[in-house]
């Protein structure tokens, strides 16, 4: 099968490039500049330049398509209007271009994210049918990416995918806790028990590529996550195990969390820095419970996470030492 990646750079995309080459697939990967693309093309995918928030001319990169998977997204950003930029309109771009073979297209998969919908209500694990209640700018653009997503629909089969927290090797936002825990600090935002659902990076492709071959997928949207949550005292304790060290815990108020999002980000655009913690991932992780039920992708999918928290966390931390990250 032809498949469009993009996203490939990225650390979902980049083990979901390796999957699909593994399972004999000609990939075609979109990137925003050649000096990203070697890394992909040692693994046998084909580049495309270019930047889909900026460009509107990607007919040609569809050419001879089967199926797009869109992992491609903004996860850091300098100003707010930036994740609307990377998470809707390049969507949009995506999808106009879709619109104008989409009678080649054999499946459009839409990679979207549990902050699409947002926090659990309640403690309750969200179904597909849940309202949108994003609680960041990253959660709303991720929303309005799902909306151009079905605009295909009466042309393209869409599968629509919503994954929980993901971890795993190559990811470089849980090594800074890794590190933390390592240094003897456990950090604990709030003082009441907090929820969230993690996939480990190898199950979550399981899931992708399920969504993607399943006609029962069709004009779907899926939840993909553990099938458990766990607390943030569990993670911690199941990262310090992995690191062999016994972490002070210490318990950072909400405010202070939400002020120290806000410095962030005020030092961001001063520097003109990508940071990863803002005052939006401060609002994110200030909420008591980021909990997802994955019942539908198990009996319409045979969705099956293999990998626990224990196994997943080992296999990151050695992949860390192994790198030198740690």
């Amino acid at each position: 099968m032809n498949i469009l990646l993009t996203g490939a750079t990225g650390f979902i995309g980049g083990h979901l490039l390796r999957r699909l080459r593994s399972m004999g697939h000609n990939v075609r990967c979109l990137v925003r500049s050649r000096a990203k693309a070697q890394p992909l093309e040692s693994l046998g995918a084909r580049i495309v330049i270019g930047d889909l928030s900026t460009s509107t001319e990607w007919k040609t990169a569809l050419t001879d398509t089967d199926a797009v998977y869109h992992l491609a997204g903004v996860t850091r950003t300098r100003s707010d209007r930036e994740y609307y930029t990377g998470n809707q309109i390049a969507t949009r771009h995506l999808v106009d271009a879709c619109l104008q073979v989409g009678h080649r297209l054999q499946r459009f998969v839409h990679v979207s994210s549990l902050a699409a919908v947002g926090p659990s209500v309640g403690g309750d694990p969200l179904t597909e049918d849940a309202s949108f209640h994003p609680v960041s700018d990253y959660g709303r653009s991720k929303m309005l990416g799902e909306v151009e997503a079905r605009r295909l629909s009466s042309r393209v089969p869409v599968t629509i995918l919503r994954p929980s927290a993901v971890y795993g090797p190559h990811e470089r936002d849980l090594l800074e806790y890794f590190k933390l825990i390592g240094r003897g600090v456990q950090l604990l935002i709030g003082f009441g028990r907090k929820l969230l659902n993690l996939i480990y990076a190898d199950d979550l492709v399981d899931g992708i590529i399920l969504a993607g071959e399943s006609p029962r997928a069709i004009g779907e949207t899926y939840f993909l996550g553990s099938g458990r949550d766990y607390t943030t005292e569990e993670i911690g304790s199941t990262i310090a195990d992995a690191v062999g060290r016994r972490p002070v815990r210490l318990h950072v108020p909400h405010t202070i969390v939400l002020l120290a999002g806000a410095v962030a980000e005020v030092y961001g655009r001063l520097t003109d820095r990508q940071i990863f913690f803002n005052i939006q991932k401060a609002r994110e992780a200030v909420q008591p419970c980021w909990s997802c039920s994955i019942e539908k992708a198990r009996a319409q999918l045979g969705f099956r996470p293999r990998v626990s928290l224990v196994e997943g966390i080992w296999k990151t931390y050695d992949w860390y030492r192994m790198k030198g990250w740690l």
